[in-house]
């Protein structure tokens, strides 16, 4: 039997269609109201850390076409999928200086990145930590879109004299390192606004050249991982991995489970690597680019957070960029009033962590471990002093 041509299939779908009724948005708010039987429409719109509300149904009005046809075409470009990595890799990280800490490693390592020879090293902005002590998607963003670009505001401007390398070269050196929770459509925007917002920024500093691809390494959460019932670990970071591949992180790493309380073995390393294995190998989630494109609530919450982090980052730029608004206090208590929120409503069981705050198993028996917690912070007056402080959720209650 011949192969029905391009022509015939996309007929043969129209008139399938023809058999379904159309509704329009308020045909679907009628139906909302309807079901709600008097209850008021309102009283489902929440909002969420980043001040974004949710509402309970979205449709094309809701969205902007020309910016989401634009962050498809930044996300669609030279995508290879996402690459997964473990404890046992070390190709992915060969490539990068990192500076996790954002506070003076970050000022050292701006004096002295660009005194020596990249050749093939590059700077990886590394947000872990923000995202670790709390902060939430907006101040992610933000906060690696002003370090990338003090960077490049000092690469240049000590490359005036020197000529060792281009404006293209040093914006072709920034890759991005990120944590990803479990807030799964977030969490995807997050990946996707940054990813967008990077190349708008590059474009500003080099308006001829053609944006390239921005590696974003993606990391799972720390903040939500639990000693309690240790498995739900295991079904977070499932989640969390799911975002990255969905987002288009370009490299993963599944942290072990019991990671954070223990020397993680064989069982738990295999148990990580496989997650990653089974969602690219057997799901196939690398073989589909940008798959969050069209998805009206995902393209609204991309386009929230653009907007949000965009607004943020000007503000820190007007302070002085990164390092001057870090030194004021300014970055740590923005982010101290989120998880002063976050910590308030895992106590109030708003936010949960099941087997710690909601569904505790009571006959598990927990033992003490000697692996090193180098978590200090006080949660009696919540105040990070200072500095950004990671913490465990957990260690809260």
């Amino acid at each position: 039997m011949a192969t029905p041509s391009k022509a015939s299939q996309e007929q043969s779908l129209k008139d399938l269609l023809k058999e379904f009724p159309t509704n329009s948005y308020e045909d679907w708010l009628a139906q909302i109201n309807k079901d709600l039987k008097g209850k008021d429409y309102q009283t489902l719109i929440s909002q969420n850390y980043d001040n974004i509300n949710i509402k309970p149904a979205f449709a094309a009005l809701d969205i902007d076409r020309d910016l989401a046809k634009n962050i498809n075409e930044i996300c669609l470009q030279d995508y290879k999928g996402t690459e997964n990595i473990n404890l046992n890799t070390e190709k992915p990280f060969n490539n990068f200086n990192y500076f996790i800490d954002i506070g003076s490693d970050f000022e050292n390592f701006l004096e002295n990145a660009l005194k020596g020879e990249f050749t093939e090293k590059n700077a990886n902005i590394s947000i872990h930590n923000l995202h670790n002590a709390g902060a939430n998607a907006t101040q992610e963003i933000a906060v690696a879109l002003s370090m990338a670009t003090e960077f490049l505001d000092k690469g240049i401007k000590d490359n005036n004299n020197q000529q060792k390398y281009t404006t293209e070269d040093l914006i072709k050196k920034v890759a991005f390192s990120i944590a990803v929770g479990t807030d799964f459509y977030m969490e995807i925007a997050k990946i996707r606004a940054l990813r967008y917002l990077w190349a708008k920024i590059s474009l500003l500093f080099s308006p001829s050249h053609t944006p390239t691809r921005v590696q974003i390494h993606a990391h799972t959460s720390l903040f939500n991982k639990t000693k309690k019932d240790p498995y739900n670990n295991v079904l977070r970071a499932t989640m969390e991995a799911m975002a990255a591949f969905v987002g288009g992180a370009d490299t993963l790493f599944v942290s072990p489970h019991n990671n954070h309380f223990e020397q993680p073995d064989e069982f738990s390393e295999r148990i990580a690597r496989n997650i990653a294995i089974i969602l690219d190998k057997e799901s196939n989630l690398s073989k589909v680019a940008d798959i969050a494109a069209g998805a009206y609530y995902l393209e609204y919450l991309t386009e929230q957070l653009c907007q949000k982090s965009w607004d943020l980052f000007k503000e820190i730029e007007q302070k002085g960029g990164f390092v001057k608004a870090f030194e004021s206090g300014f970055i740590v208590k923005m982010v101290e009033e989120v998880a002063q929120k976050k910590f308030e409503d895992f106590r109030d069981k708003k936010l949960t962590l099941v087997g710690v705050n909601k569904y505790e198993n009571k006959q598990e028996i927990h033992t003490e471990t000697h692996f090193e917690n180098q978590q200090n912070t006080s949660f009696n007056t919540f105040s990070f002093i200072n500095e950004i402080q990671p913490f465990f959720l957990e260690d809260t209650l």
